[in-house]
Parts: structure tokens; C-alpha cells; sequence
């Protein structure tokens, strides 16, 4: 008798869909969307503007006389604005996705895009950090022939407190990112 009136029971009870309606989806997207449009403002302005520092720093010091010198620096710079160049043409592929269009076509397009941070992130990201490194090493030669050895020790240490400092800062930003892209498109699949 309990199990006839479980049976019943169970038949009778209220189907609730668990799928969630795709504006609702669509709506969460493009909130994600916007998120990350604004953190890419924040990325390209901070990347600006220390490379605008080291543009600075090469003019004003007169760097380009010693080719020792400007290679270091040369190469900072250069993957400076190759990072910035790579923000920049992802952003206008973020803005490019058209979110009126199909549900279909806007997944497609994201997803597309989604590989493309991955790629930047993966390989692109510690392929510039590792240039940019070594950049700065090229120039240690340069600032013992011109420092005092007390300021060049100073420097050794904080460079290497800074670019690991930025490493794990570097690091955490591009999990979070991908973090973020991940639920985007899990929310996308759903």
C-alpha cells in the first residue's frame, strides 16, 4: 500500500523544468560580456601607460646612443606594444559579436573567441613575459658598467621581487579571465 501511494505520488507531483529560459541565458552572457569589455579597458590603459614610462625613460636618458642599452630596452618596449596590440584587436573581436544575432551564431562567435584567449593566454602571455625578462637582463651588463655597485645589487634584488611579484600577478589575472570565460560558456552550453 506505501508503495502504490509512493508510485502515485511520484506520478502525480509537478514536472519543474530545470532548463533555463535563453533570454535569461542570453542575458547572463552578455553581463559577462561586459565585464570582460571593461577589464580589457583596464589592461590596455595599464600596459599603456608603462610603456609609455619605457618610451619615456628610453628618450630622456638617451638610451638609443649604446646599443647594448637599447636592445634590453627595445625589446621591453616592443613586447609591451605587442601585448597592447593583442588586447586591442581582442577587444574589437569582443565588439564585433553582434548580440542580436542568433542564439546559435552568438555561441559560435564566442566560442571562436574563447580559443582565441586561450591561445593568448597560454602560449602568447609567458612567450612575451619571457622576452620582456629577458630584455631586462640584457641589460645588466649596462647598469654594473654604470651604477654604483650598491644600486645595481638594489636593482638585481627588487627586479627579481618585481618580475616574480608580476609573474603571480600576471598568473592570477589570466586564471581568473579564463575562469570567467569557462562559465561564460557554460553558461552558453547550458
Amino acid at each position: 500500500m506505501n508503495f502504490e501511494k509512493l508510485c502515485q505520488n511520484w506520478q502525480n507531483q509537478d514536472t519543474q523544468s530545470t532548463q533555463t529560459p535563453s533570454n535569461d541565458i542570453i542575458k547572463k552572457a552578455q553581463l559577462q560580456t561586459q565585464k570582460l569589455k571593461h577589464k580589457k579597458w583596464w589592461t590596455i590603459g595599464i600596459l599603456s601607460f608603462t610603456c609609455l614610462v619605457l618610451i619615456a625613460f628610453f628618450i630622456s636618458v638617451g638610451v638609443y646612443k649604446n646599443w647594448r642599452e637599447s636592445i634590453g630596452l627595445s625589446l621591453m618596449i616592443a613586447m609591451l606594444l605587442l601585448r597592447v596590440i593583442v588586447e586591442l584587436i581582442s577587444k574589437s573581436h569582443l565588439q564585433n559579436i553582434e548580440q542580436t544575432l542568433d542564439f546559435q551564431s552568438y555561441v559560435s562567435k564566442l566560442n571562436h573567441y574563447f580559443k582565441n584567449r586561450r591561445w593568448i593566454h597560454l602560449l602568447l602571455t609567458p612567450l612575451i613575459y619571457v622576452v620582456y625578462f629577458g630584455g631586462f637582463i640584457s641589460m645588466f651588463p649596462v647598469f654594473k658598467a654604470q651604477l654604483s655597485e650598491g644600486f645595481y645589487h638594489y636593482i638585481l634584488i627588487s627586479g627579481g621581487v618585481v618580475f616574480m611579484g608580476l609573474g603571480l600577478f600576471i598568473g592570477y589575472h589570466i586564471r581568473k579571465e579564463l575562469k570567467d570565460l569557462l562559465f561564460l560558456k557554460r553558461v552558453l552550453e547550458s
